[in-house]
């Protein structure tokens, strides 16, 4: 069992304070580009789930909620992290011009997110995705719509946006809603500029769009899924030539989905990846990177499942801690447990980022504090497969 030593206690008591708003600074400039978007959820309710799929054959309604929050990966980051207290925070993205696009600026605004690098393109649809929900708060079915990115924004008017904002040597985080093209510029030019890197997969389907630059990317954010779909995107034998022999353990108990992720999070970080932070959901998240000659897995356990209102958003808000975790100069097992306790917060609020006044400062410390203690930490040495 690992224990957190003086200076993470010291660290902690920094990350309190900037939480309850005294002394909130940067450490280094951050920045995020990618996705911002309208999200219209709809939540079953208890009484319509039973006849949802009959409703659906009959074209029929279903009981339950609507609502428009303000979503997409970037975003989400972004208001979690000025949640957490870190400010400011900068966002490169592109609008329309509607009532969406109002809404999402309007956030921004409010959250105190500096959106001089948001592009407001005429004629645009801003990006929209609907949700529907069951009453657990899980994602059942999603219909994206996001052309705006996808047809509008160019690596050009990326740069030339980024270029509007103060970010070099700071931290850049980007999402796979944006075009690979646009995403490797977006790296490239990060690197050049002497930054950390972090990119969210967004989804399934996108997730393979990170191949061309992982060697620019300092920590990648896959969950499970996501990490088997960047996986099966790369050749075959990338993955099949590394075979997993764990020689060294610190602390038992690493749920076995991380040890079967193994050779395709080492795979990745054959490409140039820096790290590989794989969320499981109730089975907690790791961190996955080179080590010499071996593969170290620093592994953080969920927290007990509170009441679910929505698992939309903790992802996000796991990578706004872990970014809180950087800015405070953490070590990455300390910035991970911040991550985690972070996501949790998240679970307990339809909002995707719990709404002002944000995180429960105590409680958020108290948790990553308490997860601290339980990390475990593994090396693993490969062996070449005969083929």
């Amino acid at each position: 069992m690992k224990r957190s030593s003086p200076s993470t206690r010291y660290r902690v008591a920094v990350l309190s304070r900037h939480i309850a708003g005294t002394g909130v600074t940067t450490l280094r400039p951050v920045c995020l580009v990618g996705s911002m978007i309208a999200d219209v959820q709809g939540e079953l309710s208890e009484t319509g789930i039973p006849s949802f799929r009959t409703d659906v054959a009959n074209q029929a309604s279903s009981g339950g909620k609507v609502t428009q929050v303000a979503g997409g990966v970037c975003l989400n980051i972004a208001r979690a992290l000025r949640a957490l207290g870190l400010g400011p925070i900068q966002l490169v993205s592109a609008v329309g011009p509607d009532a969406a696009g109002r809404l999402l600026l309007e956030t921004c605004s409010e959250a105190g997110i500096c959106t001089k690098g948001v592009l407001t393109i005429e004629n645009g649809r801003t990006a929209t995705v609907l949700c529907l929900l069951n009453c657990g708060g899980e994602v059942v079915f999603s219909l994206a719509d996001v052309s705006i990115l996808e047809d509008h924004v160019t690596p050009a008017m990326a740069l030339t946006f980024m270029a509007r904002c103060d970010y070099s040597g700071g931290i850049v985080v980007t999402d796979g809603d944006l075009p690979s093209e646009v995403l490797k510029a977006v790296c490239r030019r990060a690197r050049a500029e002497g930054c950390t890197v972090l990119f969210d997969p967004a989804t399934v389907r996108k997730a393979p769009r990170c191949l061309e630059c992982l060697g620019d990317i300092d920590f990648l954010f896959p969950n499970v899924d996501e990490l088997m779909e960047i996986s099966n995107a790369m050749d075959a034998n990338e993955v099949r030539d590394r075979s997993p022999i764990p020689v060294q353990s610190r602390g038992r108990g690493v749920p076995e989905v991380f040890h079967l992720c193994l050779p395709a999070a080492a795979a990745i970080l054959g490409r140039g990846s820096g790290h590989v932070v794989l969320t499981a959901g109730d089975h907690g998240a790791g961190i996955y990177c080179n080590r010499g000659t071996d593969l170290e897995l620093t592994y953080c356990p969920a927290l007990p499942a509170p009441r679910i209102a929505s698992v939309s958003g903790a992802g996000d808000c796991l990578v706004a801690g872990f970014v809180r975790g950087l800015e405070l100069g953490q070590r990455k097992e300390d910035a991970l447990a911040l991550g985690v306790a972070s996501a949790w917060e998240a679970l307990q609020t339809k909002s995707n980022v719990p709404p002002p006044p944000g995180f429960d400062g105590t409680r958020l410390v108290a948790n990553a504090r308490l997860l601290g203690r339980h990390i475990i930490i593994k090396y693993i040495k490969y062996t070449q497969c005969k083929t």
